[in-house]
């Protein structure tokens, strides 16, 4: 009986050792990702770390944000086009980060957004449903805002512009319904 116990309570301390040491590697390719000599590179140089960290420990979603969060905002080049895959790398690090974490408000941002270059409406609906879960934030009200601007649905981001009164995201906000309303006036006009 003393031996089985020895037994499991060895297997279990080598295997919680081996977790520990997957965990811990994986965190320093994350923190030599985001503050490391790792940081000022460019997201495609980031990727063979990224992958290997996360087959290290798979459970980082900070990992797949930051690189979900490199790609998107590297998207465009000095003319301000598209450069070739960085969308897709967005859409790939951003699934991985909401499929273990669908709560964090940057993964579902950028999903989102992802989501409205193909139809505002669509991006609308999934940033709407994470704003049910968290209305109170200032940032979520704004996002939504935004987004209800660029889909077209310029009333009813006018009718939430007055909760952001006092509030620094109000300025990105009304900024995108100005937008939207010069676009619809531009429309308009003969």
């Amino acid at each position: 009986m003393r031996v089985a116990c020895g037994v499991v309570l060895l297997a279990a301390g080598g295997l919680g050792c081996f977790y520990a040491w997957c965990t811990g590697t994986a965190q320093i390719a994350y923190h030599q990702l985001k503050f490391g000599a790792s940081a000022t590179l460019p997201p495609e140089d980031k990727v063979l770390s990224a992958e290997a960290a996360h087959a290290t420990y798979s459970h980082n979603y900070y990992l797949c944000m930051l690189l979900a969060e490199a790609f998107w905002s590297g998207r465009f080049d000095d003319r301000g086009g598209v450069i070739a895959g960085r969308l897709q790398a967005a859409a790939h690090w951003c699934q991985r980060g909401v499929a273990q974490n669908p709560y964090r408000r940057e993964l579902r941002w950028i999903e989102a957004n992802l989501a409205a270059l193909e139809s505002p409406q669509k991006g609308l609906e999934i940033w709407r449903d994470h704003v049910d879960r968290a209305f109170w934030d200032a940032w979520n009200i704004a996002g939504l805002i935004i987004l209800l601007a660029d889909a077209g649905s310029i009333e009813e981001a006018t009718v939430l512009l007055p909760l952001l009164q006092g509030r620094p995201e109000r300025v990105a906000a009304a900024a995108a319904v100005d937008r939207a309303w010069q676009k619809e006036l531009r429309r308009d006009l003969p």
